[in-house]
């Protein structure tokens, strides 16, 4: 987004966090009070970029720190978002480290947005090191690791796989890794 002098005033090669992920193709001239709407900050956390996406419907827009939002003065602004949505792929990946039972825990994470270290890069990292610790060890359960994108990638995960994982309930999982 630039403002009439030319000058970036949100740009993704900054943070790959002020485009709305998968946001539609746009180029336009608009007004700040047109633009409004199209931008998403967070007042509450006023030094950070939010994460928005929308995986479900067509549209665009920004984000921006509140304190960078309060900062935009009024005028006019070319906008461009050069996106295209197209067919693609999903990649997940999945792994097993068998024990001496087939009764399985399954541990899960996303691997969707690692720019956002605290949501999607800690639960990989996590997962990896624990990982590594369970192989070491002579398991009485099967461990079923899976790493996917969020909320699709697990409903692409479970269609595929959907038989080999059952749902427990909270006291078979207690009996399960109890004493």
């Amino acid at each position: 987004m630039k403002n009439k002098r030319e000058q970036c005033v949100i740009d993704f090669r900054d943070c790959n966090l002020h485009v709305i992920n998968y946001s539609s193709p746009v180029r336009a001239r608009m007004s700040l009070e047109e633009l409004r709407p199209l931008l998403y900050a967070r007042p509450e956390l006023p030094y950070a970029i939010p994460y928005v996406t929308t995986y479900y419907e067509e549209r665009w827009g920004f984000c921006l720190s509140w304190n960078d939002l309060q900062g935009i003065p009024e005028g006019r602004y070319e906008v461009v978002i050069d996106s295209s949505l197209v067919e693609g792929q999903l990649t997940f990946a999945d792994t097993l480290l068998r024990g001496r039972s087939n009764r399985e825990l399954l541990l899960s994470t996303y691997v969707c947005h690692p720019s956002m270290a605290n949501h999607e890069l800690s639960g990989p990292v996590v997962s990896a090191f624990l990982y590594r610790l369970l192989r070491e060890m002579d398991l009485r359960y099967t461990y079923r690791f899976v790493y996917a994108p969020e909320t699709i990638g697990a409903l692409v995960y479970l269609s595929r796989h959907g038989e080999d994982v059952r749902p427990i309930g909270v006291l078979e999982l207690a009996r399960m890794i109890g004493p």
